[in-house]
């Protein structure tokens, strides 16, 4: 825990790792997915325009929210949240796999999982994945570890809790429940109703609050293209290693380690912990299986299904020990594992910290020293690098009818930021304006140069 604690926090107020991925996300979608906690705090209303995510990821909202709300918004207190939220996963890792399997496994599984390269690259930034991570990772703990109806209960509310911080997060929900109610049902039917409970209660608040809000989400929401044949399905299977955003070679230690953990622990291993190892696995494979059909597929959609291999790779250290009778060997097994699992993704932390800089963080000061509160800062970046001032930030998606229309007129934007030919749908409308912008700061991010500039 306080190894990954401490390389997520040395990076804390750094720029997104170049390469990580292909997705334009780590510069977007930091700015978008806290938005609305950060309206909450800045303007005193979750969603002053079409904006509205809050109530399809309201556990994340909710904390981003208490952050800002303690020490003001800003890059470094929207990614506080992701960050305890990861060292709590480790936590939680460790602690199941010590309790079944020993302190080897334990220590195997956590720095698999706190040392990945996905984890180190995405765990420490203001997205949703961290949180559903930790809440799927607690459900599943609290189903496998408790015998009573009250765990089984909990494990149902803290698997909502995922999905109601992102939907996405009922594969994961599936995957393990799906597996769980061939051997417990009564555990399974509890935690389902307990899922059922909130979801209800979740639904009637959204009614009674904004019905509309629910649909202003859903315009965002990129489609699953299911196959229409057996033979698409398997094209898309074999199309994957392509089209997965490198997932194969940034968690290759994950998925080396995670195979041998399932191969070696098997066999020899009593039934009840071969009943959590299925379970593991329906965790893993069916969101992967199910993600292969999304039209867009970052591979940090991934990082709540990391933890399943991670927990398979130290339940195969522990059984490989147990195999192994000299000590000396017994030592050498536990180095090999730790080296495989632990050092790519602490060479990868290591280049990003030689490589990296600070430019949101930097152009986030500038932005609120510019911008008059109360002033309209309209782009796609604007949320990210808005996040710090007391201006409405404003994405426009006219083609998903989020915040379209003429919003120099609307909502009298007169600050954008974006590409120096990147123009708003409304500037043939107001080319004289539009003409007369000025430059009045700049930022490089993701080999992007982005500036903020101002209309008279």
């Amino acid at each position: 825990m306080l190894l990954t604690a401490a390389l997520l926090v040395l990076r804390i107020s750094a720029d997104p790792p170049s390469g990580l991925t292909i997705s334009r996300s780590p510069f977007t979608d930091e700015g978008w997915d806290v938005l609305n906690a950060r309206n909450l705090i800045v303007l005193g209303s979750w969603a002053p325009d079409d904006w509205a995510l809050q109530p399809v990821n309201l556990p994340f909202s909710l904390a981003s929210a208490a952050s800002f709300a303690l020490f003001g918004p800003g890059l470094v207190q929207a990614r506080l949240v992701s960050v305890l939220a990861t060292v709590l996963t480790v936590g939680l890792i460790a602690w199941w796999t010590q309790d079944r399997w020993g302190p080897l496994a334990a220590l195997v599984a956590a720095l698999a999982f706190g040392c990945a390269t996905l984890v180190l690259g995405h765990g420490g930034t203001a997205l949703l994945e961290p949180l559903v991570t930790l809440f799927i990772v607690a459900g599943f703990v609290a189903l496998t570890s408790g015998r009573g109806d009250g765990s089984a209960l909990v494990a149902g509310v803290l698997l909502a809790a995922a999905a109601a911080t992102k939907p996405s997060a009922l594969l994961m929900a599936a995957g393990i429940l799906g597996v769980a109610m061939l051997v417990w049902p009564r555990r399974v039917g509890l935690a389902v109703a307990a899922m059922a409970a909130w979801a209800a209660g979740a639904g009637l608040a959204l009614l009674f609050a904004d019905p509309s809000a629910l649909d202003a989400a859903r315009r965002i929401w990129a489609p699953i293209e299911w196959p229409s044949s057996l033979a698409d399905a398997w094209q898309a299977l074999l199309r994957w290693p392509e089209q997965s955003d490198s997932v194969a070679p940034l968690a290759w230690p994950l998925l080396v380690a995670g195979g041998i953990g399932l191969l070696v622990a098997w066999r020899g291993t009593p039934l009840e912990r071969r009943r959590e190892l299925a379970i593991v696995l329906g965790w893993f494979w069916i969101p992967v299986v199910v993600l292969l059909f999304a039209s867009y597929r970052p591979n940090r959609y991934l990082l709540p299904v990391l933890p399943a291999l991670a927990l398979l790779a130290g339940v195969g250290a522990a059984r490989i020990a147990e195999l192994v009778r000299a000590a000396p060997a017994r030592i050498a097994v536990a180095s090999l594992f730790v080296l495989l699992v632990a050092a790519p993704g602490i060479g990868a932390w290591a280049g990003w910290m030689g490589s990296g800089s600070r430019e949101i963080a930097q152009m986030q000061e500038e932005v609120a020293r510019l911008v008059p509160a109360g002033a309209a800062i309209q782009g796609d970046l604007a949320p990210t690098l808005g996040m710090s001032s007391a201006a409405r930030l404003l994405t426009s998606r006219p083609h998903d009818g989020i915040n379209a229309g003429d919003l120099f007129e609307s909502a009298g934007v007169r600050w954008l930021i974006g590409s120096a030919d990147e123009e708003p749908a409304w500037a043939g409308q107001h080319r004289d304006a539009w003409l007369r912008r000025q430059e009045r700061a700049c930022a490089t991010l993701g080999g992007e140069r982005v500036c903020l500039y101002e209309l008279p």
